[in-house]
Parts: C-alpha cells; sequence; structure tokens
C-alpha cells in the first residue's frame, strides 16, 4: 500500500512534536543536533514511505532511526575525535598549514584530477586504508595504489616548482 503525500504529511504533523521532545532530551538540548537528526530521520521515513510501507512509519520505528542517527552521530563525533588526538595537539581546523602556506597546498591539491583528489582526502584527511578507499571509489586496491603515487608525485612536483619561482 502506498501513501500519499498528504497522508505522510498527517502522520509528519502527528509524531514530530513527540519526536523532537524525544531528541531533545536525548541531546540535552542541543537544538541544531536535534533539528539535523529530526531532519535525517524524516529523510529516512520519507523513503520507506516511498517504497510502499507507510504502515512501518510510526513513532517506536521513527524513535529508533532517531536513536540510530544519534549513535551515529557520536561515532562520528569519536572518530574525529581520536584522528585529531592522534595529531598530538589542538589543530586549527580550518587552516592546517598555518596562512598561505594552506592556499598554496590547497591549490595544489585542487589542480588534480578528481579521482586523485578523492584517493587523497580519503587516504589522508578520513585517513582511510588503502582497502577501504578502494571499496569506497569501485576500484581495485592496486590501482588506489597507483592513483595515490602519481598524486602524491604530481603533488611534490606543483609544490617544487611553486617553491622555484618564488625563489
Amino acid at each position: 500500500m502506498t501513501g500519499t503525500r498528504e497522508e505522510f504529511l498527517d502522520r509528519y504533523r502527528e509524531t514530530a512534536p513527540a519526536l523532537y521532545g524525544y531528541l531533545w532530551k536525548a541531546c540535552a538540548g542541543e537544538r541544531e543536533r536535534v533539528e539535523d537528526l529530526l531532519q535525517e530521520t524524516y529523510a529516512v521515513a520519507i523513503t520507506v514511505w516511498q517504497r510502499g510501507r507507510p504502515d512501518d512509519v510510526v513513532l517506536p520505528w521513527l524513535l529508533t532511526v532517531a536513536r540510530n542517527k544519534l549513535i551515529d552521530a557520536y561515532r562520528r563525533e569519536e572518530r574525529e575525535a581520536r584522528k585529531l588526538a592522534r595529531l598530538g595537539s589542538p589543530v586549527d581546523v580550518t587552516d592546517p598549514f598555518g596562512g598561505a602556506a594552506s592556499e598554496h597546498v590547497f591549490a595544489a591539491i585542487r589542480s588534480l584530477p578528481p579521482l586523485q583528489r578523492a584517493v587523497i582526502t580519503l587516504r589522508f584527511v578520513d585517513d582511510l586504508s588503502l582497502a577501504e578507499t578502494a571499496r569506497l571509489l569501485g576500484k581495485r586496491v592496486a590501482a588506489i595504489d597507483s592513483l595515490q603515487r602519481r598524486a602524491l608525485q604530481a603533488l611534490r612536483e606543483i609544490l617544487r616548482e611553486d617553491d622555484d619561482d618564488d625563489r
């Protein structure tokens, strides 16, 4: 049975206050997080609804989805905190290279082909293994290894040329 748009909106109106209240308590009143999780939860609900399962979109199910979304958010934060802790000291995430140097490095990275940029990001920003990167990009590990080597070589050459130009 497929529910109509109006029926979904009715279900939303029925469940949103209780779901918001649950998330408000679960997030200790952190409004931005509550609103993000509410949106993510209803995005899942819309997908389930559109797949012809409107009877699944009930408050207990929505609470479970919201709880899982909250747990996922905390896990992401924990991973990020561990990554920052491995760096040893506080890091200015907005400008990790310091001033003009960061724009110089960012410009070099932006000049790479998109797939090489993706590999650099997944490997060195997200700290994923070659195998994880290969899985996410739908490539073989050997291909990712090759892309990474080419990207790093290209970055070295770009940055070396820029240094030579500055002299």
